[in-house]
């Protein structure tokens, strides 16, 4: 998955929380600098929470789903942007997405979360979910 819908993301042309200021590149340092925060603002995240609680893992936090019309309430600080970097949409069951074979889906808002942290997972079989299973193999393809 490349792209979603989201309610909650800054738009897209913000660098997250930055202001202008806090993308300047200091002398004494080769990066640019800016909050961490501002890493969430317009992508999407997994976090390691399985409701099998396999590997570890805690039980996946409701504000980590999928969020609808419904349930979108919360606005994105700096404080919750890792809880809100997730689909949002103003549909009642789902969302829409763009995937990396250029088509487009729609995504159920009762996705289970494994499969959500595969769809997300890039680097296959080398991810660091909590249950392996979900994990595509190239064999798969």
């Amino acid at each position: 998955m490349l792209y979603a819908e989201s309610l909650q993301a800054m738009p897209w042309h913000r660098a997250g929380f930055a202001n202008a200021g806090d993308l300047l590149i200091r002398e004494d340092e080769d990066d640019v600098q800016y909050p961490i925060a501002a890493r969430f603002t317009q992508g999407m995240v997994w976090h390691y929470e399985d409701d099998e609680r396999s590997d570890g893992a805690s039980k996946v936090a409701p504000v980590h789903r999928i969020a609808t019309v419904d349930s979108v309430t919360n606005r994105m600080t700096p404080s919750n942007a890792s809880d809100l970097a997730r689909p949002s949409s103003a549909h009642q069951n789902g969302f829409n997405a763009a995937m990396a074979d250029g088509g487009t889906r729609f995504i159920s808002s009762t996705i289970d979360y494994r499969v959500y942290q595969a769809l997300l997972t890039p680097s296959g079989k080398h991810a660091d979910v909590p249950n392996r299973a979900y994990v595509l193999s190239e064999e798969s393809f």
